[in-house]
């Protein structure tokens, strides 16, 4: 227990210190994107650390394939936002929601989800879609 409380540790610290290193370099340069980049690149980091320091004591299984595509169409609609940028605020509502709906219908292109996923999207799709039964739905909720 000691030991991997030690590794976490370590870990955290360590990229704690990448990050306000980045944030010294970067936030001269990038504004609020420096901050931005230097926490994603620290974070990035500790998580492929810890993805191998893992692997090490325990087989642990990743799904590093949907990892991937979702963070390479994430990046890709981010780069799609960040060109939107000078346009009117509405516009930039209507692009970015389109942008949101079309994340989760590439990701659905991509077979990203599995089947009792898309079973329980349906699902929630026809409970909350039937506005009849909302405040049946609501009350349904549990908070524990």
């Amino acid at each position: 227990m000691r030991f991997s409380f030690k590794i976490i540790s370590t870990v955290a610290i360590t990229a704690a210190a990448i990050n306000f290193l980045l944030n010294i370099i970067l936030i001269p340069l990038l504004g609020t994107i420096g901050a931005a980049v230097s926490t994603a690149v620290a974070q990035i980091a500790a998580a492929i650390w810890l993805y191998f320091l893992v692997g090490k004591y325990d087989t642990i299984v990743y799904e590093t394939g949907k990892i991937i595509k979702c963070l390479i169409i994430a990046a890709g609609f981010y780069i799609i936002s960040l060109l939107i940028d000078d346009f009117n605020l509405v516009w930039r509502l209507v692009i970015k929601s389109i942008l949101l709906v079309l994340f989760f219908y590439f990701l659905f292109l991509w077979n990203f989800f599995e089947k009792i996923e898309l079973d329980r999207i349906r699902g929630g799709w026809i409970k909350w879609t039937n506005l009849k039964e909302f405040r049946r739905n609501i009350s349904q909720i549990k908070i524990e």
